[in-house]
């Protein structure tokens, strides 16, 4: 990583030490949660704990860390998904700052000193997340809390105030978008959500997650947080892209689970839209429009983003590639 470290005050790290609690939440991921676990303790500032939430796993992750003494080991009820085990690492956790976390990341030695140095001073903003890098990827740290609409969950530091106060993430999203849902209503509540420059994690994008639901779930999820928050057009949008989504799987993959999710979203209209009715009635009409425009903004990098990587990968495939 280029650019120069955050480095932590005397006062900072006492404070990080007093009041962060980070939640990681983990199904069978016993390879990545060695180096995990030591990137939160190698911090250059240390937090007041580490709880990994097991959802299920079989692989031996909950013996391996029970046996340690540098992390708690909260065990679910089951398979709780990401939000649902986020939910309940919070009510486990002492800290009155929430930072959630894929076990697939190492942290910077730097970031956590820059997430919170910079979340405190800046007390409007409620939610915000470090720069994730794959592989070899280089980022140059920068001294910048740019807003977003929302970002990938694998790293992102909370307010508990606040997430008590959305009554945390919507337990109905198994995986995939229980971010993106928590932020929309972030931003419609009136408090800033960012992607800090300064803070920076490595990611696997391919350490966990996935299973045989993905497409089902991101059809479901994405569909439930968009009749929440966003506006006729935007949700038009993306529904016709998952109807195209859902055609291509059903025809290709004869995969039955993405029809699924559709009948579970026409079961869930009624109190779904109710829940429309008081999220975005509660929000004023500046912050919609907000919320619109930094959609827009991702929308645009998301598709530059599609395009680089497209043509990555055609130039792969073509002949000295």
């Amino acid at each position: 990583m280029a650019g120069v470290p955050f480095v932590p005050s005397p006062e900072l790290r006492e404070e990080i030490a007093a009041r962060v609690s980070v939640v990681a939440v983990n199904h069978d991921g016993l390879e990545v949660l060695e180096p995990f676990v030591a990137s939160v303790w190698a911090s250059d500032a240390p937090p007041l704990e580490l709880l990994v939430v097991d959802n299920g796993s079989t692989d031996g992750s909950q013996d391996w860390v029970r046996a340690r003494p540098d992390a708690t080991l909260v065990v679910s009820s089951g398979n709780l998904g990401f939000g649902g085990g986020c939910d309940e690492g919070a009510r486990h956790a002492r800290g009155d700052l929430l930072l959630f976390a894929n076990p697939d990341v190492v942290f910077a030695p730097d970031m956590l000193g820059a997430l919170v140095g910079n979340l405190r001073a800046h007390p409007e903003v409620a939610v915000s997340f470090p720069k994730m890098v794959e592989g070899d990827e280089e980022h140059v740290r920068e001294p910048q809390l740019e807003d977003v609409a929302t970002m990938a969950g694998a790293v992102m530091l909370v307010r508990r105030d606040h997430f008590e106060r959305l009554g945390g993430f919507d337990e109905r999203m198994f995986l995939y978008h229980e971010d993106t849902d928590f932020c929309w209503r972030t931003r419609l509540a009136g408090r800033r959500v960012t992607h800090d420059w300064q803070a920076v994690a490595q990611h696997d994008p391919h350490g966990t997650g996935g299973g045989p639901r993905w497409s089902a779930e991101q059809i479901e999820n994405g569909l439930l947080a968009h009749l929440k928050a966003r506006p006729p057009r935007a949700i038009a949008a993306f529904a016709a892209r998952m109807a195209v989504k859902t055609v291509v799987r059903g025809l290709r993959f004869r995969d039955p689970a993405v029809l699924g999710a559709w009948v579970v979203t026409a079961r869930r209209m009624r109190p779904v839209l109710a829940e429309r009715r008081a999220l975005r009635g509660a929000s004023s009409p500046a912050l919609r429009a907000e919320l619109e425009r930094l959609c827009a903004e991702s929308d645009h990098w998301r598709r530059v983003s599609y395009r680089a990587g497209l043509r990555r990968a055609v130039r792969a495939r073509l002949p000295g590639g």
